[in-house]
């Protein structure tokens, strides 16, 4: 479940077009600064439908193209990335921690106590 949680969009704006061409994740952002996140664009009767994932069912959101502004889409290898890099770092900031604190607990002489 944690893998599949982060979505990296590519930096560079794309076409409406495109992005139905490429069939991936979208995120559109528009002129009134709304950001509005697809699993993926698609051209129906000359007309574009951002797909969205509504209670287990994919619904159809007719997009209005004169109030969009950006459209990005998915980058799979930053998905990637940014998916590990969230749970490696955590995890070798802990090691670290640990590691630090093993470290500075003063050691304690078993004989000091025997005799």
């Amino acid at each position: 479940m944690m893998f599949q949680g982060c979505v990296a969009y590519q930096s560079a704006s794309v076409s409406l077009e495109q992005a139905v061409r490429e069939q991936k994740r979208t995120k559109i952002n528009t002129i009134s600064q709304k950001k509005y996140h697809y699993e993926q664009i698609v051209f129906e009767e000359g007309k574009f439908y951002g797909l969205k994932k509504l209670n287990k069912n994919m619904v159809k959101i007719p997009l209005d193209t004169n109030e969009i502004d950006n459209v990005f889409i998915q980058s799979k290898s930053k998905s990637t990335w940014v998916t590990v890099a969230i749970i490696a770092i955590p995890i070798i900031i802990l090691t670290i921690i640990a590691i630090e604190e093993l470290n500075s607990t003063p050691f304690v002489d078993s004989t000091f106590f025997a005799g």
